[in-house]
Formats: structure tokens, C-alpha cells, sequence
């Protein structure tokens, strides 16, 4: 669609699209039009928004797709339409083409929600709740299953002109038989390893999605208080959360001790819905929006990098801002730049550094529990 310029205006025209999903959903659960508008705010300005809005990374956009396939779900499960189910399949079949980690979504979720939709019939028993359930959405399951099948095999079709495979993995093949990947090795089960990237995800100071977005230190305080108003929705959503993040944190050889800033990326819409949650309690007491106006001032600061540091980290690796360097070159300042990238992007990988990510962590938990004990009842509403 016009080449690498093509690719990215999609790209923001996707982002645009995506950031009114999320007012629409703000406002569909009942959050104050100040709240979403301050949330949306700190989160189109965070650096993972910011940086993937603009390159041809598919990472946001495979968010905003999981996001958009959850909504049309949550509407079919309060309608009942059996539309929502279809547009939700081929919305999450679409989004197998923006990356090929994206079939264990819909090859889950999809299997979880009929459950739910079984479990959900008034029959006595389990046989007389499943045929209820063929019954009923034997159309809507038929256009579901043809439409991911049909989608899946177009990837594998797509896959095959590439490198010759008819699989959904045929570049990790082609790659690892020209010996650029090793695919038996690209998991690391150690515990200690994994509790590492678990804290880099979120701590390491390259790329580290709190050091680079600080509105989503709301993200799981949120989720508290969304556990305490809906329990089995909470610990259903924490749940898939940490297995996700789990499988991210399972990775290896990354160049710090935390994984890529596009693995957490993909997380961002639905981090920032459980965000609102948690804003929208601080928005009431002083010391609150004193914590919201902190935010606001490090994520500005931090957008304002992007004119003389690059992508900050993003997607992964560091670089100068283009502009920033020619400017520099003018006035024979060059090694000023390698100064304050460094200077911008500390390496945090010392050991240091490593339990330092260990306290912030507990220090995050205690905050958690403070929403959890003293959430006011008119919240829970």
C-alpha cells in the first residue's frame, strides 16, 4: 500500500482506530469522560504507543486486534447476536496475518468462551447444556470455525510463497535450517532465568515497559480493584495474564536481562482499560492527583526523548534521533550524542539493578494492597 510510508500510515490509521475502541469501552464501562480523557492522554503519549503508531511493527496493532476480539466477545455475551461471535473470528483471524503468535489466540479463546457458553445454559445436565448450545449457535460456531480455517490457510499459503513451506512457522524453519535460529533452544525453562525476564519485562531500564510508560504502574492496582467489583472475571483475566507473561518471560538471549519492549507492547490496550480502574480512584483524593500530574510530567519528558534519542529503546535497540544527529554534526558535537544516549538508556543489567527491580517490584505489590483494602464501597458500584 505505497511501500514503508504506506505500511506506516495503516499503521496509524489501525492506532486511530484502536484508540477509539478504547474511549468507546471506557465509556461503555461507565467511567468519567475526565478519566478516560486523562488515561488516553498518558497512554498516546507513552513511548511503546508513541514509537509502534508510527514504524511497521506489528506488535500494537496485534493489541488492538486481541482487544477488539475480546469487545466484540464481551458484547455477544450481552446480546447474544450471534454476529459479534462472527465479526469476533474473522477480527482474530485477520490478525494471525500481523503475526504468527497470534493463532494461539483465537485457538484459545475461542474453545474458553463456548465453555462459558455452555456452562451458562439453564438445563440440568451437561448433555442437555451442550445440545442447548449446538442449537442455538450452530450458525454463528459454523462461520466462526470456517472463517479462522480459511484465514489460517491463506497464512499457510502465504508462508508457502515465501519460503516454500505450507505451514504457519515456515520462516522459523526456513531460518533455522539456514542455521540463523535455533529453534530447540529458544525457550529457557530455569526459574531463575524466567523470574528475571518477568522483572526485566517491567523494570529493565532499556526496555522495561514501566521505566518507558509509567501510566501502566496503574495497570495491576487496576486489576485489583476490578477483581474486588467482578471476583471470577479478576481472577480469570489475572490468570491468562501471568501464563502470557509467562510464556514472554520464557525467551532467551536478549541483549539485556529483560526481553524486547515489543513483548509487553501488545499488552498495552488491555493494560490500559485496568489502568482507568486504578486512575479513576486517584482522581479523587488529593494526594492522587498529585501522583496523575507526576505521571503526566514523566510521560511528556519521556515523549519529548523521542525528537533527541530515537526510539528510545524501541523496538530493540537503541539509536540517535536522525534530525538530533545531523544537528549535532552542524556544530561538530557528534560525541555529545553517544553521551546522552547512554545517559538516556541505562543498561540494567548489574546485579544492582537486578534486585533494585526486586524491591520496586514489592514496593508495586504494597500499593496493589492498598487498593485491595481500601477500594470505597461507591467504587465497587
Amino acid at each position: 500500500m505505497g511501500g514503508l510510508l504506506g505500511a506506516r500510515l495503516v499503521v496509524f490509521l489501525f492506532h486511530v482506530l484502536g484508540v477509539y475502541l478504547l474511549w468507546i469501552t471506557a465509556r461503555a464501562l461507565n467511567f468519567q469522560p475526565l478519566t478516560v480523557g486523562i488515561g488516553l492522554a498518558l497512554y498516546g503519549l507513552s513511548l511503546p504507543v508513541v514509537v509502534y503508531a508510527q514504524y511497521a511493527y506489528t506488535d500494537l496493532l496485534t493489541g488492538y486486534v486481541t482487544f477488539g476480539t475480546g469487545a466484540l466477545l464481551w458484547l455477544h455475551a450481552r446480546s447474544q447476536k450471534s454476529r459479534y461471535l462472527w465479526l469476533a473470528s474473522t477480527l482474530a483471524g485477520l490478525g494471525v496475518f500481523l503475526h504468527v503468535k497470534l493463532l494461539i489466540f483465537p485457538l484459545l479463546a475461542f474453545p474458553l468462551y463456548a465453555g462459558y457458553l455452555v456452562w451458562r445454559q439453564e438445563k440440568k445436565t451437561w448433555s442437555e447444556r451442550l445440545g442447548q448450545f449446538f442449537r442455538t449457535y450452530r450458525l454463528a460456531a459454523l462461520a466462526t470455525a470456517l472463517s479462522l480455517t480459511v484465514l489460517v490457510i491463506l497464512f499457510c499459503y502465504q508462508q508457502y510463497l515465501w519460503t516454500g513451506y505450507f505451514r504457519p512457522d515456515g520462516v522459523f524453519v526456513l531460518l533455522e535450517q539456514q542455521g540463523n535460529l535455533d529453534f530447540d533452544g529458544f525457550f529457557q525453562a530455569s526459574p531463575v532465568y524466567i523470574l528475571q525476564s518477568l522483572l526485566g519485562l517491567f523494570w529493565d531500564g532499556e526496555n522495561g515497559l514501566l521505566f518507558n510508560a509509567p501510566l501502566f504502574l496503574l495497570t495491576f492496582p487496576g486489576l485489583v480493584v476490578f477483581t474486588k467489583r467482578y471476583p471470577r472475571a479478576g481472577v480469570l483475566t489475572a490468570t491468562v495474564i501471568f501464563l502470557l507473561l509467562l510464556r514472554q518471560a520464557s525467551y532467551r538471549e536478549w541483549r539485556t536481562w529483560g526481553p524486547p519492549a515489543r513483548y509487553l507492547t501488545t499488552f498495552v490496550p488491555g493494560f490500559f482499560i485496568f489502568s482507568l480502574y486504578a486512575l479513576a480512584l486517584l482522581l479523587r483524593k488529593w494526594w492522587g492527583k498529585l501522583a496523575v500530574l507526576f505521571f503526566g510530567g514523566y510521560t511528556f519528558a519521556l515523549s519529548l526523548t523521542l525528537f533527541v534519542a530515537g526510539k528510545f529503546g524501541y523496538p530493540e535497540y537503541r539509536g540517535e534521533s536522525a534530525y538530533f544527529s545531523q544537528l549535532l554534526s552542524w556544530v561538530n558535537l557528534s560525541g555529545f550524542g553517544d553521551f546522552l544516549t547512554l545517559t538516556l538508556y541505562p543498561s540494567y543489567d548489574s546485579v544492582f539493578e537486578y534486585w533494585g527491580a526486586g524491591l520496586l517490584t514489592g514496593i508495586w505489590l504494597v500499593m496493589c494492597g492498598y487498593f485491595y483494602f481500601y477500594t470505597p464501597p461507591e467504587a465497587l458500584q
